[in-house]
């Protein structure tokens, strides 16, 4: 049998149809691997989710036991005690928060644009409030009048039948926040 040789243009022509194939083949496998990183990536952070709930969830419980009464029944103070933690725990959270993204900025007195956090008193030295904290601009102006140019650690007295204010922290509000965002920082 005679062997034909092919020609120099059939065998460049051959050869790049197996190149195009073995191009299509690598294109296939690659399209693979990231789907598979994807894919990975995706149950990483699914991961990541669970066993952050799962924390809450484990602190949540470890809460419940310790308001638990040797007999089983819920210390009710405890309870109200709880949620005042944790309502303290949010409110310092969300400050530091404004103060890192550089919302918030350390300031010496309060001025129409501060945001303060305070405890209030009894007219008597007694903890009313543990943590209060809220936009100047948001006070009525009897209240920001009394409070502008007082530094921390200041005892303000807010009138004959209301608490004092123990001034703790003072703060700039350096960027414009909409609203809502000031109105979740405070609370009154």
């Amino acid at each position: 049998m005679t062997q034909k040789h092919k020609s120099a243009s059939e065998q460049v022509k051959e050869l790049q149809e197996k190149v195009d194939l073995l191009s299509d083949t690598l294109n296939q496998s690659l399209d693979a691997m990231r789907s598979i990183i994807i894919r990975v990536a995706q149950s990483a952070n699914t991961i990541a989710d669970l066993e952050s709930r799962l924390q809450k969830v484990e602190l949540r419980e470890s809460a419940l036991q310790q308001l638990l009464s040797k007999n089983g029944t819920i210390d009710l103070e405890a309870l109200k005690q709880q949620a005042v933690d944790l309502n303290i725990e949010d409110m310092t959270r969300k400050v530091e928060s404004m103060v890192k993204s550089g919302t918030f900025v350390a300031q010496e007195e309060v001025s129409d644009d501060s945001f303060i956090v305070f405890k209030e008193l009894t007219k008597d030295g007694q903890e009313y409030s543990t943590r209060t904290q809220m936009a100047v601009a948001n006070m009525a102006n009897g209240d920001a009048d009394k409070l502008r140019g007082r530094r921390i650690g200041d005892l303000v007295d807010m009138g004959e039948s209301r608490t004092n204010v123990f001034i703790q922290q003072i703060f700039k509000i350096v960027t414009a926040q909409p609203a809502q965002q000031l109105e979740e920082a405070s609370t009154q």
